[in-house]
């Protein structure tokens, strides 16, 4: 049983940081001490970033592999830096173009206004590859004549059902901490209606866009009337793990409060989709059309 008044008997682990002394250095989970710390094939770091780089994750984050975690070298690129929006694979949940809310607003790139990272992005990129549960549903009815040994079946309706995706968010730095913040607010907001004084009181939750993995998997082409899948969001789940460590970011103090936010270093974001589509928009709809790819820029899935 570990002595908790001597910290040099400190076990690291469920977000306990021991006390600084020689020979230690935390940065954080997956790979967070790099120094002193050793097993029998190498330090923790080295083990750690072996392994994401045979996951393909270090090219995913541009390829670097260093003793520090190589999660912390995770880049949230846009088109400023060159990897413009309308070609990055990864999966994005964003606002339709000159919404005019969150993170597109007027103030949106106030110092101290919490989701000013997701202006960079538009939108929540998820920074390493999601889970997705996609399914799509016909419906028929059936029907059971008397002494029948089978039942006939009559076709009612096709749909799209709920879109299920389960991300990790890692933070080993503040910046990752912040965009963590910013995703979880967006997240939040786009579950309610506008209330209150609001200008824009009654108005319901805003439609979302989903995109990611290209031009055809999730229609979105980058230009033109292209906006990716409209969705709505049904719900959303933030996992805060007990079994990782936890670090404080800083957070700005203008316009909101500032002061300090524990984030853990690992953990999930869950949200459910539900693809919707406009009277006007289903009139430009054919399944042969659809088909062969011709509505991709529509967004039908």
């Amino acid at each position: 049983m570990s002595d908790w008044s001597d910290p040099s008997s400190t076990p690291v682990e469920k977000g306990l940081v021991p006390n600084e002394r020689p020979g230690w250095s935390l940065t954080g989970a997956l790979g967070g001490i790099t120094k002193g710390v050793t097993t029998s094939t190498g330090s923790i770091s080295n083990l750690v970033s072996n392994r994401l780089s045979q996951a393909g994750l270090a090219s995913f984050l541009g390829g670097k592999s260093t003793s520090r975690s190589v999660l912390s070298n995770t880049q949230w690129l846009n088109a400023a830096s060159g990897n413009p929006i309308g070609k990055d694979w990864r999966l994005r949940v964003s606002l339709g173009p000159n919404a005019g809310i969150f993170y597109d607003a007027p103030d949106s790139d106030i110092e101290g206004n919490i989701l000013k990272p997701l202006k960079n992005t538009s939108g929540v990129i998820f920074p390493i590859t999601p889970q997705l549960n996609i399914t799509h549903n016909a419906k028929y009815n059936s029907s059971s004549p008397t002494h029948s040994n089978y039942a006939l079946h009559f076709y009612e309706s096709s749909e799209i059902a709920e879109i299920q995706i389960y991300g990790d968010f890692p933070v080993q730095n503040n910046d990752e901490g912040l965009y963590l913040l910013a995703a979880i607010y967006f997240f939040r907001a786009s579950t309610k209606m506008f209330w209150g004084s609001s200008l824009k009181a009654g108005t319901p939750p805003p439609l979302l866009f989903l995109h990611g993995y290209g031009k055809h998997y999730f229609p979105d082409t980058g230009s033109g009337n292209s906006r990716g899948v409209p969705c709505v969001l049904k719900s959303f789940l933030h996992t805060m793990p007990q079994d990782v460590d936890y670090i404080e970011v800083i957070t700005p103090g203008s316009p909101g409060p500032g002061g300090m936010t524990r984030l853990p270093t690992l953990s999930q974001i869950q949200i459910t989709l539900q693809p919707l589509y406009s009277r006007k928009s289903l009139k430009d709809f054919t399944t042969e059309d659809f088909a062969s790819g011709r509505l991709v820029d529509k967004g039908f899935m």
